[in-house]
C-alpha cells in the first residue's frame, strides 16, 4: 500500500493544529477570532505547499496487524473507558466533561471567586467540542479512541520512515520500549526481587523512589505507561518529535518546522522545550534566513495569543528550581550526583550506551554524534524541576527518548544476529513498567469486562475533581481579571 509521506504530514499537523483552530473559534472574540484563524490556515496552506513529494510503500497485510495492535493497546489505555484507568486520566475525563457541558471560556468557582480553566488544552477539546454535545457517552468514548490511535499511529509512521523497516517487531519494541527500574528494584530487595514481582505484578508499580535522595521522585515512563498516564503530553511529542526527525534528518529542511512547534505551546510547553535543543542544532547547520519566512512570520499574533491564554496563571505558583538539595559538604552534593548518575544509567545511559556501540560497529559517525547529544540533553534537563510534581523532567525527555527509540531501531535493522539478540534481552528486561501497566489493565478488564464504556464514571467538574484528588488545581486557574480575559476572550 502506497503512502504519500506529504500527506501524512499534512494530516499530522493538521492533528495538531485543529485544536488551536477551535479554541480561537470558541474562546476569542469574533473580531480577534477569524483573523487569527485565516492567518493560521494561510500558514498550513504553505506548509503544505513547501513539504517534498515521496511515496512510502507500507506492505498492506503488516500495516494490517500493526493498526490492529494499536487499536487494542490504546483500547486498554483507559480512553476507551475499559481496563485500568489511570487516576490522572481522570483529570482528562473532567476536562472532557467540562468541555461538552460548559460553554467556553470554562469558568468555575473556586474558593469564592470567579476563575476561568487557562491550561494547555490540546489533547482535551477536539473530540468534546466536536462530538460531545450530538452523541451520546459510548460513542464519545469509541471516538476518544479513535482519535487517539490516529495520533499514536502518526507517531508511530515517522519512525517506519525513519529507519525504511515496517516490520511488525519495532511497534512490540516501541510498546515495551522502558528504562530498567527492575535494576534498583533489585538492589532494594536482593533476591526476592523476581518472587515479589511474579507474585505482586500489577500491584508493585515500577517507580523511582526510596534509593534516590531527592526533593522529588524521578521518572521516565514508559511509552506505555506515559500513554495511559497522560495521552496529552506523549500524542503531540511523538507526532512532532517523528515529523522533526523525518524532516531533520531525511529531507534535510526544518524551514516549516515552527508550525507544529508552535502548536505545542497549546498540547504541551514541556515538549516543546525537549525539543528545542534539536530543533537550534538543526537551524544553525541551515541558512538562519530560510525561518524568517511569511508562513513562520505570520505565526507571530497566534503564537503572542496562545502564550498569553496558557501563561494567565499566576507562575509564581510554581516551584522551580534544581531538584538537588541544598548540600553543606562537599561529601553530600557528590553523594546526591552518585545516586542520579544511577537513575540516569539505568533509565537512559544502558540504551545510550548500546546505541553508541552499535553506531561505532556500524561505522556511522552522524548517528553516533546525535546520540551523544541525545545522551546530553537528557542527562541535563531532569536536574531542572518545575511544578508541584517533577512532572517537567519526564516530559522534557521524552522527545529525547523517542529519538533514541529511532536511532536504536536503526541500529537494530543493521546489525548482525548477535547484537539483535542483546536488545531483545535488553528490551525484556526493562518491560517491566509496560508489561505492569497493560498486565494490569487486562486484569480490571478481566474482571469487569466493556462496563466502562456503556457506563459513565462519575465526574466531578475540574474543580472538584482536583481538590477530591490532590492535583495542583491551582496551575489551571486564571483569576478573572487576568488580561486575556478581560480583553481577548468572549
Amino acid at each position: 500500500m502506497n503512502f504519500n509521506v506529504k500527506i501524512i504530514k499534512g494530516i499530522s499537523v493538521g492533528y495538531l493544529l485543529l485544536p488551536i483552530f477551535i479554541f480561537l473559534l470558541g474562546w476569542l472574540k469574533p473580531i480577534f477570532a477569524f483573523s487569527l484563524v485565516l492567518t493560521l490556515a494561510y500558514s498550513f496552506y504553505l506548509f503544505l505547499l513547501n513539504e517534498p513529494k515521496d511515496i512510502l510503500f507500507f506492505p498492506k497485510n503488516k500495516l494490517i496487524i500493526i493498526v490492529l495492535i494499536i487499536l487494542v493497546w490504546v483500547g486498554f489505555s483507559g480512553i476507551l473507558g475499559i481496563g485500568f484507568i489511570h487516576p490522572d486520566l481522570f483529570k482528562v475525563l473532567s476536562i472532557q466533561n467540562d468541555l461538552v457541558n460548559q460553554q467556553t471560556p470554562i469558568k468555575y468557582i473556586y474558593q469564592g471567586k470567579t476563575v476561568y480553566l487557562s491550561a494547555y488544552l490540546g489533547y482535551f477539546i477536539t473530540v468534546p467540542v466536536l462530538f460531545g454535545k450530538v452523541v451520546n457517552y459510548t460513542m464519545l468514548n469509541i471516538i476518544s479512541w479513535l482519535y487517539t490511535s490516529l495520533g499514536v499511529f502518526l507517531g508511530i509512521f515517522y519512525i517506519f520512515r525513519f529507519t525504511k523497516k515496517f516490520n511488525i517487531s519495532i511497534i512490540v519494541f516501541f510498546i515495551l520500549f522502558s528504562g530498567f527500574e527492575i535494576l534498583p528494584y533489585f538492589l532494594q530487595n536482593g533476591g526476592d526481587t523476581f518472587k515479589n514481582i511474579y507474585t505482586n505484578f500489577v500491584t508493585i508499580e515500577p517507580f523511582w523512589s526510596t534509593i534516590l535522595d531527592f526533593k522529588m521522585k524521578l521518572f521516565a515512563r514508559s511509552n506505555t505507561h506515559a500513554l495511559y498516564w497522560s495521552p496529552q503530553h506523549i500524542l503531540c511529542c511523538w507526532i512532532a518529535m517523528g515529523l522533526f526527525i523525518n524532516q531533520w534528518l531525511i529531507d534535510k529542511n526544518t524551514k516549516t518546522a515552527p508550525l507544529y512547534l508552535m502548536a505545542l505551546v497549546f498540547w504541551s510547553p514541556f515538549i516543546l522545550v525537549g525539543i528545542l535543543p534539536y530543533f537550534v542544532y538543526s537551524a544553525f547547520s541551515k541558512n538562519m534566513i530560510k525561518y524568517l519566512s511569511i508562513g513562520n512570520l505570520i505565526l507571530i499574533p497566534v503564537l503572542f495569543i496562545i502564550v498569553w491564554f496558557v501563561t494567565s496563571v499566576p507562575i509564581a505558583q510554581y516551584e522551580k528550581g534544581l531538584i538537588l538539595y541544598k548540600a553543606q559538604r562537599l561529601s553530600h552534593i557528590f553523594y546526591q550526583f552518585i545516586n542520579y548518575s544511577i537513575y540516569y544509567l539505568t533509565e537512559f545511559g544502558i540504551w545510550g550506551i548500546f546505541a553508541l556501540f552499535g553506531f561505532y560497529k556500524l561505522g556511522q559517525n552522524n548517528f553516533l554524534k546525535i546520540t551523544l547529544f541525545v545522551m546530553i540533553i537528557s542527562f541535563v534537563f531532569p536536574l531542572f524541576k518545575l511544578g508541584k510534581w517533577n512532572d517537567f523532567g519526564q516530559w522534557v525527555i521524552a522527545p529525547s527518548l523517542f529519538l533514541l527509540f529511532c536511532l536504536l531501531m536503526q541500529i537494530y535493522n543493521s546489525i548482525n544476529k548477535k547484537f539483535k539478540i542483546i536488545f531483545v534481552v535488553l528490551i525484556s528486561i526493562s518491560s517491566w513498567d509496560a508489561l505492569h501497566f497493560m498486565g494490569r489493565s487486562a486484569n480490571i478488564f478481566t474482571e469487569f469486562g466493556f462496563k466502562g464504556l456503556k457506563n459513565k464514571p462519575k465526574l466531578n467538574n475540574l474543580v472538584d475533581a482536583s481538590v477530591l484528588n490532590n492535583w495542583p488545581i491551582e496551575q489551571s486557574l486564571a483569576p478573572s481579571d487576568a488580561t486575556f480575559f478581560r480583553y481577548i476572550s468572549k
